[in-house]
């Protein structure tokens, strides 16, 4: 990340990668430099990242289960563990999980993830959704 001289902007790559006029790598920055860091970070399974192993959630594991509070439960846990791992600068505000049933494969219903966060050093506060 980047600071910019005066205005105390955080600026950074903006997620997922897209081919411009400029490159692959665009920029991002206050809300957007914070939506990108988070779909980067849940978007990534543990173990894609060579470098980083443990970098990102096993969210995948959860698919295809029935919801119930254990799962729920078992999905918190493992989105704030992640956080406060990787991410210790973002403070989630609220928390949901429930089914999806716009997404169906074989019958069985999706999982949507809808977060509150906010961000300790910026202060920008973001409505996030993850459909799985």
């Amino acid at each position: 990340d980047l600071i910019q001289a005066g205005a105390k902007k955080i600026a950074g790559v903006k997620y997922p990668l897209q081919a411009t006029s400029r490159g692959y790598f665009s920029r991002a920055v206050d809300k957007e430099l914070l939506k990108s860091e988070l779909t980067q970070f849940i978007r990534t399974e543990k173990g894609e990242r060579v470098m980083l192993p443990k970098y990102g959630l096993s969210l995948r594991k959860f698919l295809f289960m029935p919801l119930d509070e254990q799962l729920a439960s078992d999905i918190k846990e493992e989105v704030y563990r992640g956080f406060a791992r990787y991410l210790p600068h973002v403070l989630i505000l609220k928390f949901k999980i429930f089914q999806n049933e716009k997404i169906n494969y074989q019958g069985l219903p999706g999982l949507v993830i809808k977060l509150l966060v906010k961000s300790k050093e910026r202060g920008n506060t973001i409505d996030f959704q993850l459909e799985l």
